[in-house]
């Protein structure tokens, strides 16, 4: 989780923080935009900057950097 590595996601914002949480946590992009109640484009935007920000290219990635199992 962010909090298990908060050096590695200390340039995300608090929004992109809960994203990242929640894709660590095994939800589907469109359950992310549904419980964060945005549109998936919305959702998508933030995607590409926690992707930007951290240097990487994919939710795989995101696990890897997070410690993190993939579910």
């Amino acid at each position: 989780s962010v909090a298990a590595n908060p050096e590695a996601f200390a340039a995300l914002s608090p929004t992109e923080r809960i994203v990242t949480d929640l894709i660590l946590q095994g939800f589907t992009f469109g359950e992310i935009a549904d419980q964060l109640d945005m549109k998936e484009n919305a959702q998508r935007f933030h995607r590409k900057n926690i992707y930007s920000k951290l240097g990487i290219h994919s939710r795989k990635e995101l696990f890897a950097l997070a410690g993190a199992t993939q579910t």
